[in-house]
């Protein structure tokens, strides 16, 4: 399966999209497609552990992309940055969407195979 939606900016404004079919496929897919590469990318291990640091660190607090970055960073130990920008900063082009059998649970397999296309 392949998102032929016109690729946007997910950290934006909702009312930047130009209408609302183009908001739910990069707010509701894109990024998804983002967390799901994400998790692939630094494994299950720091992935949770990230959004672990995230919930416990800005718990009442206003928090922002930057500090859900800062804790996948803490947890996976390094620079995510690229990746970060890819994903949800810029527009890359369609994203290529791969729906594979498993389970999204921690622990199980992603369920996506997720990249931006070049």
């Amino acid at each position: 399966m392949v998102l032929m939606q016109g690729d946007q900016v997910v950290d934006q404004s909702s009312n930047a999209f130009p209408d609302e079919g183009t908001y739910v496929a990069t707010v509701y897919w894109k990024a998804a497609l983002g967390f799901a590469a994400l998790r692939e990318e630094v494994g299950d291990d720091a992935f949770f552990a990230g959004l672990h640091d995230y919930a416990a660190r800005e718990r009442f607090q206003i928090a922002g992309p930057p500090d859900l970055l800062g804790a996948f960073e803490r947890a996976a130990g390094g620079q995510l940055e690229v990746f970060w920008r890819s994903w949800f900063e810029r527009v890359e082009g369609r994203v290529s969407i791969v729906v594979v059998s498993g389970s999204a649970t921690p622990g199980g397999p992603s369920p996506v195979r997720a990249t931006p296309l070049t």
